[in-house]
């Protein structure tokens, strides 16, 4: 039988136009891919990187330094007689001068214009003397005659304001008994005008009843003398205190309120006193002696209860005394002039000065600063100069964010978060400090209570669980972070925080009674016989603590209500309060952990499972075949071979408890203390954020402070996942052999 040679095979021809055109168009639908993908990389990175530098823009005008310009316009014509009082209205639209002839001369610092001269109306052959300005306006004018004389300033219109001089005691002067032949102090509060004098070493105190138009006071009285004459009164707020300046460096404090007080002196400089001022707000003195030192002071309660002046913080040393002071309460701002005409702006909070300059080169004769606009007027040699203070976040030092600032009417130093303002304090207050300990304090108590049943869930529920029935608990569980935070946030402070504080025994013991029972329950599952054991299928056991769960929550709610009429007299609550000093605020932290942790949970499980589960299964095979118990291979094999995932979730979780708005925004009560008490409220940074932001003006230290805050959110966030990132990468490294 003859055979024949095979026929070649068929040629494989891999160019037809076919297959080219096949190529071409896998080669084009590679390089689209590859551009999407690095535009898309490159558009997360830039978006990022905008979310950046729109902060740093709304941040940065925070660092600006503080300057003082000359206005466009200046009051060029020369002014006549020596000054006695120059001030500004609130605004800066206004300014007055007084000589110590009567003559009142009204001015526009913006426009320059000189508006109108008016006189008072004085006796034949006298002169001012002596002012006290008691305030709104209200000026106390002492007369060479011995007389007094009540003149206040108001203005009319609206745009166009016209000065109108108002004699709220009458136009004629006041004749005092015994008569002022010393320095005077004057305060209006509620309708009453208090006025204190001097006259023969005695000081002498007199009320008038603004609202009636009889110029007899309404009560005499003497007062004690510190035992000096004094230079210089001063009066505190409410007409609580006369701060009364004395020789070598000595203050007098007479009480003008309660009985059977007596004055007491202080001895506040070594030198003698240049600068006796009460700041706007009449609750801060500032004094200044001849050697340049500058110090703050105010009442603060001692060890008995009782307000004693005390010195709150000592100022960087000027280069010479300093004589004058004007200050603006809404941004705790303030300015020195020294004796050599140096002029310093402070910040209250701050120990060094903004800004130091000398601009008339030598002292001048008045000084005004308006509260708001920042206007300056300085008077040297009867010409008025025109200035405006450009430091629009004085407020805001690295001290007044981070450090203990003591504040005028607290009893100690501490870290004040207060951005809105009232009558009786009107600079806003804005250290970061409770704001980051309140965040901090939320994510550690979340992450304390979502941690311990998460990675335990998701290691029983990837290692020990029947695949079957993972395959159920998995997707509800992570179903779970579908449930909005709002939802969560509502119901832990509408309903669970009410709850807990009612039955807050029956919760602690749950706390207590679960873990035992649950261990209790599987060594006495683990004891059971075989037979019992395995009707069961391997992997189900779990299904059993559906049972014991509300066994024991019944139990624990049963027990409850006996141990706290024993232990704690029926109110837990309470008995707190009074025997061991332990607040309970209705809305607390451990409400936020509870909420906050049930919002944790699934993606702490989720990242967690899948990491565990993601552990080729043969090491733990391989360690059970050489001997290992479960629970070995578990903890010595697949744990650390899972280490990177499950840092990662941790991380993950956390950086979500750290930026969680809503839950701690409803839940917490947002009191901005440092309290690591678990039954107290905080306030965080996101919620923080969420509740200022619409009542912040656009621009504003306030307004700024908040875009602070979430920049360091975000810094925060950046870091956390950096060290996160190196971290998991080393563990991956060591552990690669597994």
């Amino acid at each position: 039988m003859s055979t024949s040679p095979l026929p070649p095979p068929p040629e494989l021809r891999l160019t037809t136009p076919l297959r080219k055109r096949w190529l071409q168009l896998r080669r084009y639908k590679d390089r689209l891919a590859t551009l999407f993908i690095m535009l898309g990389g490159l558009g997360v990175i830039l978006s990022v990187l905008m979310i950046l530098f729109y902060l740093l823009y709304q941040v940065v005008p925070l660092l600006t330094s503080a300057r003082i310009v000359p206005l466009q316009q200046q009051i060029e014509q020369p002014l006549t007689g020596q000054s006695l009082y120059m001030a500004l209205d609130a605004e800066g639209r206004i300014g007055v001068r007084l000589t110590q002839q009567g003559e009142l001369q009204f001015f526009q610092p913006a426009s320059g214009a000189l508006l109108q001269q008016q006189r008072i109306a004085l006796p034949d052959n006298s002169h001012i003397t002596d002012l006290a300005d008691a305030g709104d306006g209200l000026m106390v004018l002492a007369l060479s005659d011995g007389r007094v004389l009540p003149v206040q300033r108001q203005y009319s219109g609206t745009n166009n304001l016209q000065p109108v001089l108002h004699y709220p005691l009458g136009i004629e002067p006041l004749s005092l008994q015994p008569a002022p032949a010393g320095p005077l102090a004057a305060a209006v509060n509620q309708k009453q005008l208090l006025l204190i004098s001097f006259h023969d070493g005695q000081l002498h105190q007199f009320r008038f009843d603004l609202s009636q138009p009889g110029p007899a006071p309404i009560q005499s009285v003497s007062l004690p003398t510190p035992g000096f004459e004094p230079r210089k009164l001063l009066l505190m707020p409410q007409q609580s205190r006369l701060l009364a300046l004395g020789p070598e460096g000595r203050i007098g404090v007479i009480p003008l309120q309660g009985e059977g007080q007596t004055y007491e002196v202080i001895r506040a400089a070594r030198e003698e006193i240049t600068l006796f001022e009460l700041l706007p707000g009449r609750r801060s003195l500032m004094l200044g002696d001849q050697s340049g030192a500058l110090s703050q002071w105010f009442f603060v309660p001692d060890e008995y209860n009782s307000l004693k002046l005390q010195q709150i913080r000592q100022y960087d040393p000027l280069q010479s005394a300093p004589k004058r002071l004007a200050g603006r309460e809404q941004d705790n701002s303030f300015i020195t002039l020294e004796q050599s005409g140096t002029l310093s702006v402070y910040s209250l909070t701050s120990s060094r000065a903004l800004l130091r300059t000398n601009l008339l080169g030598d002292e001048p004769d008045a000084l005004a600063l308006s509260a708001y606009n920042s206007f300056l007027l300085m008077e040297r040699n009867n010409r008025v100069s025109s200035w405006q203070l450009q430091a629009p976040h004085a407020e805001i030092t690295l001290s007044s964010l981070w450090s203990e600032i003591w504040h005028e009417d607290y009893d100690e130093p501490g870290y004040i978060w207060q951005s809105s303002t009232n009558g009786t304090d009107s600079a806003a207050k804005y250290s970061l400090v409770p704001l980051v300990f309140g965040t901090l304090k939320a994510a550690l108590y979340a992450m304390l209570m979502a941690t311990p049943m998460a990675i335990c869930g998701a290691i029983y529920t990837a290692y020990f669980m029947a695949p079957s029935l993972r395959r159920k608990i998995k997707p509800m569980i992570e179903m779970m972070a579908a449930v909005p935070s709002v939802v969560l946030g509502f119901l832990a402070g509408l309903w669970l925080a009410p709850f807990m504080q009612v039955h807050l025994a029956a919760i602690l013991l749950l706390v207590l009674l679960l873990p035992i029972s649950i261990l209790l329950f599987a060594f006495g599952w683990e004891k059971m016989p075989q037979r019992i054991r395995f009707l069961l299928p391997e992997g189900w056991d779990v299904i059993l603590l559906l049972g014991v769960i509300p066994l024991v929550a019944w139990l624990a709610f049963l027990l409850a209500v006996p141990i706290e009429a024993w232990l704690f007299d029926g109110q837990l609550v309470l008995w707190l309060g009074n025997q061991v000093g332990i607040s309970y605020d209705q809305r607390n932290a451990l409400i936020v952990g509870i909420a906050m942790g049930f919002a944790i949970i699934p993606t702490l499980f989720s990242l967690t499972e899948d990491a565990i589960h993601a552990v080729p299964r043969h090491l733990s095979n391989g360690a059970l075949a050489l001997g290992a118990t479960p629970w070995q291979a578990l903890t010595w094999m697949i744990l650390p071979a899972a280490s990177a995932g499950i840092f990662s979730a941790l991380m993950i979780g956390f950086g979500r408890a750290i930026g969680e708005t809503m839950i701690v925004l409803m839940v917490t009560g947002n009191t901005p203390i440092m309290e690591m008490n678990i039954f107290e409220g905080m306030r965080t940074l996101a919620a923080n954020i969420a509740i200022e932001m619409p009542e912040s003006s656009v621009g504003s230290s306030h307004y700024r402070v908040l875009f602070l805050t979430a920049l360091l959110l975000f810094l925060f966030t950046l870091v956390v996942n950096t060290i996160a990132e190196l971290i998991r990468q080393q563990l991956r490294r060591k552990y690669r052999a597994l």
